[in-house]
């Protein structure tokens, strides 16, 4: 799964696990997720079932420009999404 801004949405930890992106040289970029998860296995499962809570917050409105991390509700990435605006085309 991709986000408007083309990165893959993928489990990432701190000192929990958690739904996010990462940037080019691998580092977190966002936290996708409101929630966080005891295990790996927990947080891709919300991945895979798609059952995670959608987080709005700072990150969001920098990188998209406040809109959704996904097109529409189906959480498939936008045929061409504008660069820091998140528009879905």
């Amino acid at each position: 799964m991709l986000c408007v801004m083309h990165r893959e949405v993928k489990v990432m930890q701190s000192n929990m696990f958690y739904i996010g992106t990462s940037d080019e040289d691998g580092l977190p970029h966002c936290r996708v997720s409101e929630e966080y998860y005891k295990t790996r296995t927990d947080a891709q499962a919300a991945l895979d079932n798609r059952s995670f809570t959608e987080r709005r917050c700072f990150e969001t409105v920098f990188c998209c420009g406040g809109a959704s991390c996904f097109c529409k509700s189906d959480r498939q990435v936008c045929d061409d999404p504008a660069p820091n605006k998140g528009a879905c085309t």
